[in-house]
Formats: structure tokens, sequence, C-alpha cells
């Protein structure tokens, strides 16, 4: 087609303008038609080769699908198996740790036992106290009665007693004057100086 555009021009440029013959149009026409042909051919092609390449790359991605739904299946797998053992464990300590609190279940008792033990001797204790403190709420009574009693005796025998100090200090004065009188008479019969 492109041959016979130029070749118009060319008549068109010379002057020479002449009408085509019918094979020669039919000879453009088979051209064009081959051209059109190789070009559809030529994107056929491509297609073609398009559609090959997206069959490969859905192949592959099938592929990789499926790889990673193995993939994923075998981690399912393992996280199933690994969750079961997780949870075999789980029950294995809580049943030691559930033990353990029935033994510290069983020690709280017995220390509540003690606990009773104690508190009933401190209320053995708490009467033992209560008799005491009876006891010697009596011999307060009797020392205060006593004391009254004693007292009263002092008084009577402090008399006495006061009586008896004074007569020995005025004796005793005595003695100490009649001691100084001696020595002055010793001082004068022996002859030596009264100091």
């Amino acid at each position: 087609m492109l041959y016979y555009v130029e070749e118009e021009a060319n008549v068109f440029k010379e002057g020479r303008f002449r009408m085509p013959t019918l094979e020669e149009r039919l000879e453009v026409l088979e051209r064009a038609q081959s051209a059109m042909k190789i070009e559809q051919i030529y994107d056929v092609r491509q297609l073609d080769e398009r559609i090959t390449a997206l069959h490969r790359q859905l192949a592959e991605q099938r592929q990789r699908l499926d790889e990673q739904g193995q993939a994923i299946s075998q981690l399912g797998q393992t996280i199933d198996v690994k969750l079961d053992g997780l949870m075999q464990v789980l029950v294995q300590r809580f049943a030691a740790v559930g033990a353990r609190f029935d033994v510290m279940d069983q020690r709280f008792a017995a220390v509540d036992t003690r606990f009773d033990a104690i508190d009933a001797r401190f209320t053995q204790i708490d009467q033992k106290f209560v008799a005491v403190d009876a006891r010697f709420t009596g011999l307060e009574e009797q020392i205060d009665r006593q004391t009254v009693e004693i007292r009263a005796k002092f008084e009577t025998s402090d008399l006495y007693a006061t009586r008896t100090w004074g007569v020995v200090q005025s004796q005793e004065q005595n003695i100490h004057t009649i001691k100084e009188r001696l020595d002055q008479v010793v001082n004068l019969l022996t002859g030596k100086p009264e100091g």
C-alpha cells in the first residue's frame, strides 16, 4: 500500500496523472492484505507467546501455592503436635501445682489445729492468771489489814521508843559531861595542862 501511495505522489508531482488499472489495484490490495496478514500473524504469535508466558506463570504460581499449602499443612501439623505437647506439659504441671496446694491445705489445717491448741492453752493460762490475780487480791487485802494492825502496834511502841530515845540522848549528854569533868580531874591530879 505504501508503494502505491508513493507512486501516486510521484505521478501527481510530475504532472502525469493516470488511472491505475484493475490489476494494479488488485496487486496493491493483495500487498496490503499480505502486510496485514503478516502483522496479524505477528500479533497472533506475540499473543500466543504472552499466553504461553501467562500459562507458565500460572503453573509456577500453582506450584508455589501447592508448596505453600504443603508448608502450611506441615506447619499446622507441627503446631498441633507442639500444642498437644504443651497441653500435656501444662496438664502435668497444673496437676503438680494442684497436689502442692493440697499438701499446703493439709499443712494449713495442721497449723490451724496447732493454733486452736495454743488458743486453748492461752484460755487455760488466762483462767490461771485470773485465779492468781484473785489470790494476790486476797493477799493484798490481808497485807493491808496486817499493815493497819502493825501500824497500830508501832504507834504505841513508837511512843515508848521516842521516850527511850530521849532518855538515851540525855544520858549520852550526861556521859559526855561526866567524861569531860573526869578528864579535868585526871589532868589536875596528874599535873597535865588542860588541852
